[in-house]
C-alpha cells in the first residue's frame, strides 16, 4: 500500500510540473505553445526540437505534447 501511496504522491506532483509548464509558456493563454513562447522559457530548444515535439505539425504544441516531450527528457519540468 506504501508503495501505491508513493507512485501516486509522485504522479501527481509530475502532472502539476507539467501543467505549470504550459501556463509559464503559454503568454497569450491560447492553450498552445508557439515556438516563440516556448524558447522564452526554454532558450536552447532548437527549430528542429520543437518540431519534433509537435506531433500533429499545427506549428504550436498543445498540452499532451508538452507532457510527451516533458516524458522523455526533451524538456525538463518547471517547479
Amino acid at each position: 500500500m506504501k508503495v501505491y501511496t508513493l507512485t501516486a504522491a509522485a504522479m501527481a506532483m509530475a502532472a502539476s510540473a507539467a501543467l505549470a509548464a504550459m501556463s509559464d509558456v503559454d503568454a497569450d493563454e491560447d492553450g498552445m505553445a508557439s515556438y516563440e513562447e516556448l524558447t522564452a522559457v526554454y532558450p536552447d530548444v532548437t527549430e528542429d526540437q520543437f518540431t519534433a515535439m509537435d506531433a500533429n505539425e499545427d506549428g504550436s504544441l498543445d498540452q499532451e505534447e508538452m507532457d510527451a516531450a516533458t516524458e522523455a527528457g526533451t524538456l525538463a519540468a518547471l517547479d
